[in-house]
């Protein structure tokens, strides 16, 4: 398993958070993003949750919380907001409607 995220040490043991760090703040969400997309398909590829706990403890254990980290969680979060509607019938959903921006559900332009 390789995410673009991640570096293998000298010791052979991986680091699952080292992103590169764009200095635009925007970019930066948008590198966030493309980072939980990459494993977020692999989770639901791979059946493999666990790997999601490496990369929070790097990411916890990394100390900076920044664009990169801010757009990583919002696209989980979204992830699991939409899970959870998909659960329920459509009009007792509490919240925003999704609505798809970029290939991702997000609040609807209404609701922002």
């Amino acid at each position: 398993m390789h995410f673009t995220f991640a570096t293998r040490g000298t010791d052979g043991r991986t680091n699952y958070w080292t992103p590169e760090r764009p200095k635009e703040y925007g970019a930066a969400c948008a590198m966030g993003r493309d980072y939980a997309a990459e494993l977020i398909t692999h989770i639901q590829e791979q059946g493999d949750p666990s790997v999601f706990g490496a990369v929070i403890q790097a990411m916890m254990n990394g100390g900076i919380y920044e664009g990169v980290e801010a757009g990583f969680c919002s696209v989980v979060g979204i992830q699991l907001m939409n899970a959870g509607a998909a659960k329920q019938p459509r009009d007792t959903v509490e919240g925003p409607t999704p609505d798809l921006v970029d290939g991702v559900k997000t609040a609807s332009p209404a609701s922002r």
